[in-house]
């Protein structure tokens, strides 16, 4: 998908739109997250290097994405997501370093054995210096 970006067909933001909303949260945060990381380097990545070089389009992307999670973190799926850590970092990344929408998210998820389990999985799966910034995503370790 990236690629196909890359190529800056003539429908190229409408496709970065298309996959942001439609597809998987785990895949449309790759995409999100790599063209905000590209836009926040413009400085060593010049535009027409940049995935999308439109901060408007990415701002609405983004927008759009934050209530997909909200929504499937209403709909108690979101545990289900493979890179969900990743989600849960965009998530506080993309509402300007705000933990307490995580917080929020979390605490929904991991009311149930199986969010629970999909949270914690992560751990087993990372370096113990990874965890870091794993350990601000929870508000009340008390709670677990």
């Amino acid at each position: 998908m990236i690629q196909l970006l890359r190529s800056k067909s003539p429908n190229y933001e409408q496709c970065f739109l298309d996959i942001v909303n439609n597809s998987p949260l785990s895949i449309s945060v790759k995409v999100l997250f790599k063209t905000a990381q590209e836009l926040g380097k413009s400085l060593s990545v010049g535009a027409e290097q940049q995935l999308i070089p439109n901060s408007k389009l990415f701002n609405q992307a983004k927008n759009n994405w934050l209530v997909r999670v909200k929504k499937s973190t209403q709909e108690n799926n979101l545990f289900q997501e493979i890179y969900l850590h990743l989600i849960l970092h965009c998530l506080v990344e993309f509402n300007d370093n705000d933990y307490s929408v995580a917080h929020k998210t979390i605490d929904l998820m991991c009311k149930t054995e199986e969010g629970l389990a999909a949270f914690l999985k992560q751990f087993f799966a990372q370096k113990c210096s990874d965890y870091d910034h794993i350990f601000n995503y929870i508000e009340d370790s008390e709670k677990f």
